[in-house]
């Protein structure tokens, strides 16, 4: 599958001018105008639950919302983004070099481009998406190799079914930590940098589990060690939900 690339812009003729830009050079671009839409495409990306494969997101900074004005929502998706392994790239109109650094340091992002100045750098941004997309490129065929080597075994019904159990289980997990989230934002009628921390740790604390039973899985042997981990499944699982 290609990689596509994710806008993340509210200002729809900054989505033209990028998508157009990008869609020249025959990438497939997909685009979110809000946080929550940009989040949820974020978090359904990954190694084993995709609905579409995110190479690389370009992310405005100041997104608005129906309850604040235009904020910095964009630094949390960059979080998000670098909890994923997803390279991002920062467009923005509301850069100082205090936020600059931080975007780099702190998020990992690739580059950062001034829309006051992006015409002339224009071509820096599509060698940066270029680049970025060729490593991903790289991981994809590298993980090609191991699905492949997982088909070669030819998994039972039984396993997959319990990989499917898993996948069920990581879905209503995150739609319990992000309906978490949601409430303390509506509480307090922002977001608070210490709920944000929580609801990105727990987050990674799912993310890991998940692919933690996703690889016990593919790597049982026995008829015994699939019984095992899906009464494991079951009881970690819930135990999980129910403390959060």
């Amino acid at each position: 599958m290609a990689k596509s690339i994710l806008i993340i812009e509210d200002d729809t003729n900054w989505q033209d001018t990028l998508g157009r830009l990008l869609k020249d050079k025959g990438y497939e671009v997909q685009l979110s105008a809000a946080y929550s839409d940009a989040l949820g495409k974020i978090l359904k990306t990954g190694a084993w639950f995709v609905e579409f494969d995110i190479g690389i997101c370009i992310v405005d900074l100041r997104l608005g919302n129906v309850t604040e004005e235009p904020n910095y929502d964009g630094m949390g998706l960059l979080a998000v983004c670098r909890l994923r392994n997803i390279p991002t790239v920062v467009v923005s109109g509301y850069l100082t070099q205090s936020i600059t650094s931080q975007v780099q340091n702190e998020f990992g992002v690739k580059a950062v481009f001034d829309k006051s100045n992006f015409a002339d750098r224009a071509q820096y941004f599509l060698d940066v998406v270029k680049k970025e997309l060729a490593l991903q490129g790289k991981k994809a065929v590298k993980g090609d190799s191991r699905i492949g080597d997982v088909d070669a075994i030819k998994f039972s019904s039984k396993q997959q079914i319990l990989i499917g159990n898993t996948i069920d289980h990581y879905k209503k997990a995150m739609s319990h930590i992000n309906e978490l989230q949601d409430e303390r934002v509506r509480i307090r009628r922002r977001v608070d940098p210490n709920d944000e921390a929580l609801w990105l740790h727990q987050i990674k604390e799912l993310d890991e589990k998940s692919e933690t039973f996703i690889n016990k899985i593919k790597n049982a042997k026995t008829q015994e060690e699939i019984e095992d981990l899906h009464r494991e499944l079951t009881e970690e699982f819930l135990k999980w939900l129910n403390g959060q």
